[in-house]
């Protein structure tokens, strides 16, 4: 019985649509909520990167993203399934901002569509807040941005991209 509420949890949240972000948010203690929150604003503010392609900030930007997220998932209470699907969000997030590091333009930017997908799915099965979040079918993009205007941040030059949540 655990295992099927396990997946049929992990199905729903991996489903990158309106339908998946209308179901009940999973509550996390303020501590925890604080430091995803701070982990957002770090994600909106590389989603800006993507369109200045300034490698120094965006280098040190991935820095300290990876230092957040360590620091976020240490203070993430093992507590059943919703805690170690969290964590796998974070480990995914992590692996794409150290590959990233080393990349440039169009590479890094595939690379970091793991990371902005992470962090929007984060958004929506958990009650850290309410964010602009974008999807863009054609590419399977799935974003976070401060801006109202469509600003795809893998595929900069498409306007694919609407309003989901």
């Amino acid at each position: 019985m655990k295992l099927l509420i396990s997946l049929i949890f992990t199905v729903i949240l991996s489903v990158p649509s309106v339908f998946a972000a209308s179901f009940r948010k999973i509550n996390v203690d303020s501590a925890l909520k604080k430091q995803i929150k701070i982990l957002v604003e770090m994600s909106k503010d590389l989603h800006e990167l993507t369109y200045t392609s300034n490698a120094v900030e965006t280098k040190v930007l991935l820095k300290k993203m990876e230092d957040q997220i360590k620091k976020t998932k240490a203070i993430v209470v093992d507590d059943g399934p919703s805690a170690k699907y969290l964590l796998s969000l974070f480990n995914d997030m992590e692996g794409s901002l150290i590959k990233a590091k080393d990349l440039e333009k169009q590479k890094q930017r595939d690379t970091l569509k793991i990371s902005f997908a992470k962090i929007t799915r984060v958004t929506q099965g958990f009650d850290v807040g309410n964010y602009r979040t974008f999807y863009c079918q054609r590419f399977k993009d799935l974003w976070i941005q401060r801006s109202w205007v469509v600003k795809n941040p893998i595929h900069p030059k498409s306007r694919c991209g609407v309003l989901v949540n």
